[in-house]
């Protein structure tokens, strides 16, 4: 019975306008869809791994076979002792970036039993000392400081040459002595500590 009544008024409005069931077809086509996206960042805007810090590291590298005589520049006769020493300091970077800033060096060289004087660094890549002495018990110690201007990159080591020299005497051993070198980086403050037992033979 409802059919037949509901039949008999959408054909009422259809003579006199636009049945309902058509107002609400035309409703649900208006109705707008809306469609959000999130648009995924660029691989370039994506972080990466963070780099590791430069890390400086120091090493005595071997190689030095002579010594010359406190106060000589050359190799003149008598001027040098055969033996064994440091021939370079090696500067490296096992992190990122570059190892930037002035490096402070203290060098002291300390005689074991039995050598008849002392041995110290002439000069550090060229370089004589800032300060030197030979004190009590023969012990020497010595402050260099190196510029660094190119700073240290983690594929090319800063190599810095070493010349010992020894104090005369006439003496006839073979004599060990003891490195010990404190290498301090200013732009990070931080200082690294080398210990060397017998890092130096001399035959006088």
């Amino acid at each position: 019975m409802s059919e037949v009544l509901n039949a008999e008024i959408d054909g009422r409005e259809e003579k006199g306008g636009i049945s309902r069931r058509r107002v609400a077809a035309g409703v649900a086509w208006s109705v707008p869809v809306i469609l959000t996206t999130v648009a995924a960042p660029p691989a370039s805007a994506s972080p990466g791994p963070t780099p590791a810090p430069a890390t400086p590291t120091a090493e005595l590298v071997p190689g030095g076979t002579t010594l010359i005589k406190v106060g000589s520049t050359g190799s003149g006769t008598g001027n040098q002792r055969s033996g064994s020493c440091p021939a370079s300091i090696r500067i490296s970077n096992v992190g990122g970036g570059l190892v930037t800033g002035q490096i402070l060096f203290h060098f002291k060289v300390t005689p074991n039993v039995g050598a008849p004087v002392g041995v110290g660094i002439a000069t550090l890549n060229g370089a004589a000392p800032s300060n030197s002495v030979f004190g009590a018990g023969n012990v020497f110690e010595a402050d260099f400081t190196v510029a660094n201007v190119n700073g240290i990159s983690s594929v090319q080591p800063l190599d810095l040459a070493l010349k010992f020299n020894y104090q005369a005497t006439n003496s006839r051993v073979t004599a060990y002595y003891d490195v010990v070198v404190n290498v301090t980086f200013t732009s990070t403050s931080k200082t690294l500590s080398i210990s060397a037992p017998q890092a130096v033979k001399v035959n006088f």
